[in-house]
């Protein structure tokens, strides 16, 4: 059975790291010998406030409808999602 990364469904996720090392791990996600292009999103924590960078690879567009500043909204809610044989990754 092929991983997520190998079948193309796979994530890096960073969590609170030293911004050398997310800077290290997205380099590493855009690599062209890898087999396929792996999204990369960094998230960092300072009590209520916190930061994401996304990058889904040079060929993710964005369309920005009418150039307003976007929406600020609260995170309320985080799964964890089970793979197909019900283990937690």
């Amino acid at each position: 059975k092929k991983s997520n990364i190998e079948s193309g469904n796979g994530i890096l996720l960073c969590v609170d790291r030293p911004y050398d090392k997310q800077l290290l791990w997205n380099e590493y996600c855009r690599q062209e010998d890898t087999k396929s292009f792996l999204p990369f999103v960094s998230v960092e924590t300072a009590g209520v406030y916190g930061r994401v960078f996304c990058d889904f690879g040079p060929n993710h567009a964005v369309h920005d409808a009418d150039g307003e500043a976007p929406l600020v909204v609260a995170l309320d809610k985080v799964e964890l999602l089970s793979s197909e044989n019900g283990d937690s990754k």
